[in-house]
């Protein structure tokens, strides 16, 4: 169990597959495409919006 696990009681479900984590029984099945994927929305997700004023006039005669 790593350090930072201390004080943690796993189930057995939990403790197998930290287990098999920690003997590197994993393997990545990101794909090029998958990865393309993630980045882009990964960008799109950081990118700014447009920034909307409104002046508290204005948002009673919106409802």
């Amino acid at each position: 169990m790593t350090e930072k696990m201390k004080g943690f009681s796993l189930d057995a479900e939990e403790q197998e597959l930290l287990e098999a984590f920690d003997a590197s029984e994993f393997q990545s099945v990101m794909t090029p495409e998958r990865k393309h994927f993630i980045e882009a929305v990964a960008k799109q997700s950081f990118q700014q919006s447009k920034r909307v004023n409104i002046k508290s006039g204005t948002l009673y005669e919106v409802r």
